[in-house]
C-alpha cells in the first residue's frame, strides 16, 4: 500500500506546485502500482490500453509541458492521448512516442500541452503500438 500524505490538497486535488506521482491516480484501469523502494512507487501497464485520470487539477492553464518520468524493458512505441472531462472528452493531445530502455532508470518524455484551462480533469490514455509495458513514476507540468 502506498503510504498516506497529508498535504492539505484533499483527495482527487492536486497541486502542480510538485510533480505528480503516477500511483497518486484517482482513476486508473489497465495500471497496476509497482514498489520502487520502501516508500517509492510507480506504476506500469498490464494492458495494450491503460488510462490513468487526474481530476480537479489546478493551475493548469499556466503550464506549457507535461514531462512524464518513463521506462520500459525493450523498444516500445505508444500514443499518448491526453483528454478533458472523460474518457471520451475533449481531445487536448494525441502524440506517439519512441522509447528505449534506459539503463540509468527511467527517461524523461516531455510533450507540449495547450488549450489547458485553469481547473482541469485529464485523463491521460495509453495505447501500446509495439513492445513491452510502460512503466510511469511521475508526471510534471512545467514551461
Amino acid at each position: 500500500m502506498a503510504p498516506i500524505r497529508v498535504d492539505g490538497i484533499g483527495v482527487g486535488n492536486y497541486l502542480l506546485d510538485n510533480p505528480i506521482q503516477a500511483e497518486d491516480y484517482f482513476r486508473a484501469e489497465g495500471f497496476e502500482k509497482r514498489e520502487l523502494d520502501s516508500n517509492r512507487f510507480s506504476v506500469i501497464t498490464k494492458a495494450s490500453k491503460s488510462y490513468l485520470n487526474f481530476p480537479n487539477i489546478k493551475n493548469a492553464g499556466k503550464y506549457k509541458y507535461l514531462t512524464l518520468q518513463a521506462k520500459v524493458a525493450s523498444e516500445s512505441t505508444y500514443t499518448i492521448e491526453i483528454r478533458s472531462e472523460k474518457l471520451d472528452g475533449k481531445l487536448i493531445l494525441s502524440q506517439t512516442i519512441a522509447l528505449k530502455p534506459s539503463y540509468d532508470g527511467f527517461t524523461s518524455v516531455t510533450i507540449p500541452l495547450n488549450r489547458l484551462k485553469e481547473k482541469e480533469n485529464l485523463y491521460l490514455l495509453f495505447t501500446k503500438e509495439a513492445g513491452t509495458a510502460l512503466e510511469i513514476d511521475t508526471l510534471e507540468f512545467h514551461n
